[in-house]
């Protein structure tokens, strides 16, 4: 039997900058307009490891595989995806599998 890991997002209160960029093409785009490079960070704690992300980089580039994720596990009964997180803080490879009542990730 498998160990099951504690993980969490601990988004906390980053300042925003009242910006607006009409080239921005989608939500990545415009986060990384309106968080500004030095607030706070979210937190992601991962089996009691705390990873901090930036608002402006890194969660700002892990949002399209997020939202894209979160699509399949709402509107897809069983499946799997690989995610390849992009950010330099964050580097992985998530192989995420879920049916059944389960959701299982597999993290390199």
């Amino acid at each position: 039997m498998r160990e099951h890991l504690n993980f969490y997002i601990q988004a906390n209160n980053p300042r925003v900058l009242k910006e607006h960029n009409i080239e921005d093409k989608n939500i990545s785009d415009a986060m990384e307009t309106i968080f500004p490079l030095y607030t706070e960070s979210a937190v992601m704690n991962w089996n009691h490891i705390c990873i901090p992300l930036s608002y402006k980089y890194d969660i700002s580039y892990m949002m399209d595989d997020t939202l894209n994720l979160l699509e399949d596990l709402i509107q897809v009964k069983e499946g799997k995806r690989t995610i390849c997180w992009l950010p330099d803080t964050f580097r992985s490879d998530w192989n995420v599998v879920w049916g059944s009542g389960r959701l299982e990730i597999i993290s390199h």
